[in-house]
């Protein structure tokens, strides 16, 4: 969000692998142009698609919600007549993009896991709208939902600073807006998949991973976690007076908020325990690694778009420690593997709209120190 000045270096994976040097993508059609705004200062531009160096558009609000999955990053852009929007994707390696859709329709990425991609279809003509699966076999339509939410906020989490896995190869899971419920879909169930949510109220988005669903719903005084697995079915994983939020899952672990302190619970042992009593933001999770922004002095409210943002980054792998950071605000963090990416702001506070941040990378075991990825803008937050 905002403006990227990538720079080019290694991409994680391969060493021989290099990012390519920034490149204006042309909606999807793989032609490229040189940008011409190279000035290493942050000029707020509105929204831009990038990853390890590559830049997509600096047009303001031609692409959207990037998704990363299978060495690509997956978005939906809007189309040049300004009429529809596409899904298209950009190979992290080569910086080609691709178009996977090309209808009449508004086509809107929900998330990507893997080689499987799920978005929204939606043609207001006809009043259809379908949630499509898709992967290198081909589409499925697991749901059809009557009504589409205003923009995507009962599908995915956008602005929150939160991340949520709502797709993987042969699974998908989602809150079914219509009727408040959390569905759980693979091809052999057939359509409209089984609903993990009977008899419960206010669910929140589902995290998927393997056998596992974890989400939070209404106890009828505060939040709570549930947590599904496959063969064993639903069990109400908290049972406190704490608002218990924005729950993700490894397969193996769950991680939360509780009224802010975060959180995790080991599924095999049955223990759990409290990684850092500090207000924390929305934690992301990978293979054992659990990171969030927490702060020392004050967050800001969850009533703001800016979930998320603290002055510390605390990363849990094995044990909690704090990643070394230059003091600025600390904002969505992402684990991948050994890896954790996070926005990181100049300035303190929440970041106005024509703050200046950058992208940082290091490793959860603090073998490797922040590297700054590029320059990025606050963006139209306030829009």
């Amino acid at each position: 969000v905002g403006c990227l000045n990538p720079a080019s270096g290694t991409v994680s994976g391969d060493s021989d692998a290099t990012a390519p040097d920034a490149t204006v993508a042309d909606h999807g059609t793989g032609s490229t142009d040189t940008p011409a705004d190279t000035d290493p200062t942050c000029h707020v531009v509105g929204y831009t698609a990038s990853v390890g160096g590559v830049a997509g558009t600096t047009d303001p609000f031609s692409y959207h919600v990037p998704s990363v999955g299978g060495g690509h990053v997956y978005f939906h852009q809007t189309r040049e007549d300004n009429q529809t929007s596409e899904v298209a994707r950009v190979n992290v390696r080569t910086g080609a993009v691709e178009t996977l859709t090309d209808n009449d329709w508004h086509d809107l990425i929900v998330d990507a896991g893997g080689d499987a991609l799920l978005y929204l279809s939606d043609n207001p003509l006809w009043a259809h709208k379908e949630l499509v699966y898709a992967d290198k076999d081909g589409e499925q339509i697991p749901w059809k939902p009557e009504a589409l939410p205003t923009g995507l906020y009962d599908w995915m989490d956008d602005f929150s600073g939160a991340v949520r896995r709502h797709v993987e190869p042969g699974a998908a899971a989602w809150l079914d807006a219509d009727v408040d419920a959390i569905r759980m879909w693979r091809p052999d169930m057939g359509f409209g998949g089984t609903v993990l949510s009977e008899g419960l109220t206010d669910n929140g988005l589902p995290d998927l991973h393997g056998r596992v669903v974890v989400w939070t719903a209404w106890d009828g005084s505060d939040n709570e976690v549930y947590v599904w697995t496959e063969g064993q079915g639903r069990r109400q994983l908290t049972d406190d007076d704490k608002d218990d939020d924005f729950a993700v899952t490894d397969g193996e672990r769950v991680a939360w908020l509780s009224d802010g302190a975060l959180m995790l619970h080991d599924l095999a042992k049955g223990t759990s325990r409290v990684l850092s009593d500090l207000p924390c933001g929305a934690p992301s999770m990978d293979a054992g690694t659990v990171a969030a922004a927490c702060a020392t002095d004050a967050l800001t409210g969850s009533g703001s778009p800016y979930w998320g943002f603290g002055d510390a980054l605390v990363v849990h792998r094995g044990e909690t420690t704090r990643v070394e950071t230059d003091g600025g605000s600390i904002y969505a963090p992402r684990v991948r593997g050994e890896l954790v990416a996070w926005i990181e702001y100049d300035l303190g506070g929440v970041p106005e709209p024509d703050a200046c941040g950058r992208v940082r990378v290091a490793s959860a075991d603090g073998q490797i120190a922040p590297i700054d990825v590029s320059r990025v803008g606050a963006g139209c937050y306030w829009c």
